[in-house]
C-alpha cells in the first residue's frame, strides 16, 4: 500500500482530560455548554475510563480521566492492587497531562503498511510536503509501532482498536496526531445516529483545532512535521505566523458541502501578546491544544466574528466558556461556537 493510498488527514476523534476520579464533573461541564454526552466505558488498561460527544460529522469528543492518580497504586501496592499497575499508571502516555485538551486522533488504515508510512513520511509519493521549510525532506517525524487497545462498554460490548502513537520523546503528546484503527466495527465505537449528535447547542461538527507553539522554532519544526504527516503543505497567513491545514472527517470525507464545511487545524505560535492563551500546567510541551471549535447552525448560541467565514479569527473575541475549568479552576482549553456559513 503506498503513500498515496493511505489517507492520513482524516479526523477520528478529541481528547478532554478531567481530574483523576472526576469524569462526572466534566460530563457536566459539556452538559451545561449544551452538549449531549454518552457514558463510555473502561478502558482495557482499568486506568481511565471516558464518556462521548458524538457529533453529526462523525467526529467525537472523548471525555476521559484517569480512575486514580498514581499516589493511590503507590499507597494500594501491597493490597490487591494487580502487578505492574502503579508503574503503568505513571507511564501512561497521558499521564503527565493537566486537565483540558490534550490530544487528538485521526482515523487509523492500513494497520503495519499505515505504521511503515507514518514512520517514513516522505517515502512513495511523500516527498510533496519536503519542501515545507527548505529542509528537503528531514522533518524529524518518529512514530511507534501500532499497539491493540481496547474498552469496556456498559452493556458489557467489547471494542478493540490499534492505535499508532508519535514518539513522545521527540514530539511530546498532543501537537502530532495518533492514529486509532478499529479492530470492531467504528459505529460500535462512536454510538452513530441521529439521537445521538443531536445537541442542544446545535453543533453539527469541527470547525478547526487549534494548536499553539511554545516558540517561532517550534513553529516551524512543526509546520514541516505535520505536513509530512497529513500528506499536504499547509496555508500560511500573511505575516506568516499561522498555519492552516484541511482536514477531513468519517462521514463526508469524500464529499463536503458548503452546508457541511471540513475542519481545520489551526497551528500559530504563542506570544506574549495573547496573554488568553495558557501555558500548559505540566509544561514542557512544544504545543498544545488551545481551542477547539464548533460549527453550529445559525440557529445555535454562535459567537459571531469579523474573520472570513467565521472560521478562526480573533480567539480572544470568538472563544467561549472555558471548558477546563471542571475542577476548582484547574485545567486549561476553550471552546468557540461558529456559525455555520450561509447557504442560497
Amino acid at each position: 500500500m503506498s503513500r498515496k493510498e493511505i489517507p492520513t488527514n482524516v479526523l477520528d476523534h478529541i481528547i478532554h482530560l478531567s481530574p483523576p476520579g472526576e469524569l462526572q464533573a466534566g460530563i457536566e461541564r459539556f452538559e451545561q455548554l449544551g452538549f449531549k454526552v454518552l457514558p463510555g466505558g473502561t478502558h482495557a488498561d482499568g486506568l481511565t475510563y471516558n464518556a462521548l460527544v458524538v457529533l453529526d460529522d462523525g467526529v467525537y469528543l472523548e471525555l476521559i480521566a484517569f480512575t486514580h492518580d498514581a499516589d493511590y497504586y503507590a499507597a494500594s501496592a501491597s493490597s490487591d492492587t494487580p502487578p505492574g499497575l502503579l508503574e503503568k499508571r505513571r507511564k501512561h502516555w497521558w499521564g503527565n497531562k493537566s486537565p483540558g485538551w490534550i490530544d487528538w486522533a485521526n482515523l487509523g488504515f492500513g494497520g503495519n503498511e499505515m505504521a511503515a508510512v507514518l514512520m517514513n513520511p516522505n517515502i512513495d509519493g511523500g516527498a510533496l510536503v519536503g519542501d515545507v521549510g527548505g529542509d528537503g525532506g528531514r522533518v524529524g517525524v518518529k512514530y511507534l509501532a501500532p499497539v491493540e487497545g481496547g474498552r469496556t462498554k456498559p452493556d458489557g460490548d467489547v471494542l478493540k482498536w490499534r492505535v499508532t502513537f508519535p514518539d513522545s520523546a521527540v514530539h511530546g503528546r498532543g501537537a502530532l496526531p495518533f492514529f486509532c484503527e478499529d479492530l470492531t466495527p467504528r459505529d460500535r465505537r462512536t454510538e452513530d445516529g441521529n439521537e445521538t449528535s443531536a445537541h442542544p447547542c446545535k453543533a453539527t461538527g469541527i470547525a478547526y483545532i487549534s494548536l499553539s507553539a511554545a516558540t517561532s522554532t517550534a513553529f516551524t519544526a512543526l509546520c514541516r512535521q505535520l505536513s509530512a504527516v497529513l500528506g499536504e503543505n499547509p496555508r500560511f497567513s500573511s505575516d506568516g505566523e499561522e498555519a492552516r491545514w484541511t482536514l477531513n472527517v468519517p462521514q463526508g470525507t469524500t464529499k463536503t458541502t458548503p452546508a457541511k464545511p471540513r475542519p481545520e487545524l489551526v497551528l500559530r505560535t504563542a506570544t506574549a501578546s495573547e496573554p488568553d492563551l495558557p501555558i500548559p500546567i505540566s509544561g514542557g510541551e512544544i504545543a498544545w491544544m488551545d481551542l477547539v471549535g464548533f460549527w453550529v447552525d445559525q440557529g445555535g448560541p454562535a459567537k459571531n466574528d469579523d474573520d472570513d467565514d467565521g472560521v478562526v479569527g480573533d480567539r480572544g473575541g470568538e472563544t467561549g466558556p472555558n471548558l477546563g475549568d471542571v475542577s476548582n479552576g484547574i485545567g486549561q482549553g476553550k471552546v468557540a461556537f461558529v456559525p455555520l456559513p450561509r447557504t442560497g
